[in-house]
C-alpha cells in the first residue's frame, strides 16, 4: 500500500511534466514507531519538499519562490499528473499564498534575530499537502425494512472504532424517515455479507455511506408502488416526505413500516420482489489511482521472475516525446509508472 500510494502522489501540486520513479520496499521486524501508519502520501511528501528546499538552497532562490513557480495553475486544471492522478479543482496558488500571510513568512528574519539575542534558535518550514484518498474500490450493501419495526442493514465494512453502528444509522434514519435506534447493522458474518472492502483510506463513508443511499432511495421507489395501490393512484402521485408516503387524493399516511406490514399481509402487492422491501447494490471499478491506459489491460509480465505470467503493466501502445524520461542515463528511455529500468524492453518503445 505504501508504494503505489506514494508513486501516485509524488508530484503532489507541482506540475511535474516528466517522471522516473523507482521504489523500493523493505521488510523488517524492527520497525519503527510513528504518529502515522505507512500511509505513502506523508511519506512522498517529505521527499518531494525537502528536494525543493535543497534546490532552493544551491540555486538561491527563496524557498517560497521555487514552490510558487512551479505549482499547477488553476487554468491548467482539470490537471493530469505524470503519474495518473487527475485534479479536478484546487487553489494551490491562494492556498500557499494564504499561508504565507498567516505565518509572516517575510518577517520571519527579524523574529529569528530576536529570538538569537534570547538565546533561542528559530527556525520556519513550508510544505504543500494533497491529501488523495484511496482503498479497496469494492463494497457490499444491502438493506431490508422489516414488519417488526426494525431495519436490518448489511454493509461489507467493518468497524474497528470508527462507530458504523451510528454512522451508518444516521445515513438510513435520514433517507428512510425512521430513527437511528431502529437500525441494525450486520457486518462481519460471511454467511450473511457476499463481499466487501474493509475500513481503511477513508472509504468507509465514501463507499458503503453512498450505496445505502442508494439502496434507500430504491426501496423508497419500491414502497411508492405499494401505498400507491393501497389507496388507489398512481406511484407518481405518491410522495415521500418526513418519513410518510402520501397521496393528494387520500388522507390515509403510511410510514416505511407499514407498507412492509401490507407487503406481509398481501404479498400480491409487490408480486415482483422477491423479498419485501429489500434492495442491495455493489460498488467495484478500478483503483482510482491506475492509469487509464492501465485499466482492463493485461498482458505478459515485465518481471523476469515472472515471465509469461499476467500483469497490468505491458502495453503496447505508441508514446510521444512527453513520456521520454529525462534521466540523462537513459536517454530516449520511456518513463513507467511501476518500477523497472526504462527503456529496457524494446517493445514499449515507439
Amino acid at each position: 500500500m505504501w508504494l503505489s500510494n506514494a508513486y501516485r502522489v509524488m508530484p503532489t501540486v507541482y506540475d511535474v511534466p516528466v517522471v522516473y520513479l523507482r521504489v523500493r520496499g523493505v521488510l523488517t521486524n524492527t520497525v519503527p514507531t510513528a504518529p502515522f501508519r505507512g500511509a505513502g502520501r506523508p511519506e512522498a511528501h517529505h521527499a518531494i519538499e525537502r528536494l525543493i528546499d535543497m534546490a532552493a538552497g544551491r540555486l538561491g532562490i527563496d524557498r517560497a519562490e521555487l514552490r510558487r513557480r512551479n505549482l499547477i495553475r488553476r487554468k491548467q486544471l482539470p490537471y493530469r499528473s505524470a503519474t495518473g492522478l487527475t485534479y479536478d479543482s484546487g487553489d494551490f496558488h491562494g492556498n500557499m499564498a494564504r499561508a504565507l500571510e498567516l505565518a509572516d513568512w517575510k518577517g520571519f528574519s527579524a523574529r529569528r534575530r530576536e529570538a538569537k539575542k534570547r538565546g533561542r534558535l528559530a527556525g520556519i518550514g513550508l510544505s504543500n499537502y494533497v491529501e488523495s484518498p484511496v482503498g479497496i474500490p469494492v463494497e457490499y450493501a444491502r438493506v431490508t425494512v422489516q414488519s417488526d419495526g426494525v431495519i436490518e442493514a448489511v454493509a461489507g465494512t467493518q468497524s474497528t472504532g470508527q462507530g458504523h453502528e451510528t454512522t451508518f444509522a444516521q445515513v438510513l434514519a435520514d433517507q428512510l424517515g425512521v430513527t437511528p435506534e431502529q437500525v441494525r447493522l450486520v457486518t462481519g458474518d460471511t454467511a450473511v455479507v457476499p463481499r466487501g472492502g474493509g475500513t481503511h483510506s477513508d472509504r468507509s463513508m465514501r463507499l458503503a455511506g453512498t450505496l445505502l443511499v442508494n439502496t434507500s432511495n430504491r426501496i423508497i421507489a419500491q414502497a411508492r408502488t405499494v401505498a400507491a395501490a393501497l389507496v388507489g393512484v398512481k406511484p407518481e402521485d405518491v410522495s415521500f416526505d418526513d418519513g410518510f408516503f402520501h397521496a393528494p387524493q387520500s388522507n390515509r399516511r403510511f410510514d416505511i413500516f407499514d407498507v412492509a406490514r401490507a407487503i406481509e399481509s398481501d404479498p400480491a402487492l409487490a408480486p415482483e420482489l422477491k423479498q419485501p422491501l429489500t434492495s442491495d447494490e455493489t460498488f467495484q471499478r478500478p483503483h482510482p489511482g491506475l492509469s487509464d491506459r492501465l485499466r482492463h489491460r493485461r498482458g505478459r509480465g515485465r518481471s523476469r521472475h515472472r515471465r509469461g505470467g499476467a500483469h497490468p503493466l505491458r502495453l503496447r501502445r505508441r508514446r510521444g516525446p512527453c513520456h521520454q524520461s529525462a534521466d540523462p542515463a537513459w536517454p530516449g528511455a520511456w518513463r513507467h509508472r511501476a518500477g523497472g529500468r526504462p527503456g529496457a524492453h524494446g517493445d514499449d518503445r515507439a
